[in-house]
């Protein structure tokens, strides 16, 4: 990670807004992305008009079969999958007992610790980079016996966990000091937009799905927008660094995990 501008002024109302590395490696990123996707873009639609534009006579018959034959290679995709998983072979060594204790669900949705890793290299191999969060539990107790309690119950949200983040969706950073660890990081997460309610074939389902297909991929409400921010001791006080101040020194005493509305 480079370092980037303070977070501060932009992040709470803006979270949207890139990191100047991310933006400068954007068109890379969208070149792998369509590689991976064999020119399918996310709404359903192809990409190949973007990589073979019409001629400037051309018929558009002509140029609609041109589109047709043309078929992407798989190669980039299956040679990506022929390589990665090196970080899930072997057996696991000197793992900290909070990951020992749930191999067989590291991020609170049944993912194996084995798949997530073949995941995360998947991921490097394509995009160069990507994010792997440790995120706090969301739930906490007002002592340790509620809490092993909630956990004698089942509940993995009282449970650290682990998250994967495509290079693409980790938005900004703050880096207080190119030698240390980020004081805050910004990344979006897909909505799971529910199924409509609409009677199938009415005028209000069809409308939904036009809106649907013609809406941008990258619009701001297609996404969830979550912070996670690290609070120490030193010269910013927690109220400080919760609201964006730049984590100058001191201990780490803690993290921050926050949702932004659009």
């Amino acid at each position: 990670m480079s370092p980037g501008p303070p977070l501060a002024a932009i992040a709470p109302l803006r979270p949207w807004t890139q990191h100047p590395t991310l933006t400068a490696l954007g068109p890379s990123l969208q070149i792998t992305a369509d590689c991976w996707a064999l020119l399918a873009a996310p709404d359903g639609t192809s990409r190949k008009e973007h990589y073979l534009p019409k001629g400037e006579r051309e018929p558009e018959t002509a140029y609609r079969k041109r589109l047709d034959a043309a078929r992407p290679s798989g190669f980039f995709r299956d040679a990506l999958r022929t390589y990665a998983g090196m970080l899930s072979r072997g057996s696991w060594l000197h793992l900290p007992t909070s990951l020992s204790s749930v191999l067989t669900d590291v991020d609170g949705r049944g993912t194996d610790l084995g798949v997530f890793l073949a995941a995360a290299d998947l991921l490097v191999l394509r995009d160069g980079g990507a994010l792997v969060l440790v995120l706090p539990p969301e739930h906490s107790w007002p002592s340790e016996g509620d809490r092993q309690e909630a956990l004698r119950r089942g509940d993995r949200l009282s449970l650290p966990r682990l998250q994967l983040v495509p290079r693409a969706n980790c938005l900004n950073w703050e880096l207080p000091v190119s030698y240390g660890l980020p004081g805050r990081i910004v990344w979006r997460e897909p909505v799971n937009r529910p199924m409509s309610a609409e009677p199938a074939g009415t005028e209000g389902a069809v409308a939904e799905q036009i809106n649907a297909l013609l809406g941008d991929a990258d619009a701001p409400d297609r996404w969830h927008y979550r912070s996670l921010q690290l609070l120490t001791t030193g010269d910013a006080t927690k109220a400080g660094t919760a609201r964006g101040g730049a984590v100058r020194g001191g201990a780490v005493t803690g993290l921050q995990l926050a949702g932004h509305h659009v």
